[in-house]
């Protein structure tokens, strides 16, 4: 869609006026509230790194799964209190967050179930060592005993 600026005979467009309210925010109030954005991902930046060097460590690899993203978004929002404490909004994300990614870790338990129960009935409950290692790594003791205890 275009529109005529009413300052010149030049046309703009939708796109360039997002463009230009997107910079006044950047370049002023965020600028205030976060720092210089290099400061804000920095700490964004490690927050991440220590996350995702768990999940190596126990999972085996890097497999970032929805509650990961969830708990990722809060740690952007843990970054943003490091600027702005009292801004209550990051507060209400981050728990907003933390209630989406209990949801995810729900339904990705709900989902490892509906597959153990999937498994052939003429196998063991368990298929091998590294069948109980790579629950373990991905779920974690508890979701681990969840699933062995269903299928008793």
């Amino acid at each position: 869609m275009q529109k005529k600026s009413d300052n010149s005979k030049k046309e703009t467009h939708v796109r360039g006026e997002i463009l230009i309210e997107t910079a006044e925010i950047i370049d002023g109030e965020r600028n205030v509230d976060y720092g210089e954005p290099y400061d804000d991902f920095t700490t964004t930046a490690a927050f991440w790194q220590t996350y995702i060097e768990r999940i190596v460590f126990r999972r085996g690899k890097i497999m970032i799964e929805a509650h990961d993203v969830a708990a990722m978004m809060m740690l952007l929002k843990t970054a943003r209190l490091t600027w702005t404490a009292d801004n209550k909004d990051h507060w209400k994300d981050a728990i907003g967050y933390a209630a989406c990614g209990w949801e995810c870790v729900d339904k990705e338990i709900e989902e490892y179930k509906i597959a153990a129960q999937e498994r052939p009935k003429n196998t063991s409950k368990i298929q091998t060592k590294k069948e109980v290692t790579d629950m373990h790594k991905r779920w974690g003791l508890e979701a681990l005993e969840i699933v062995l205890n269903e299928k008793k």
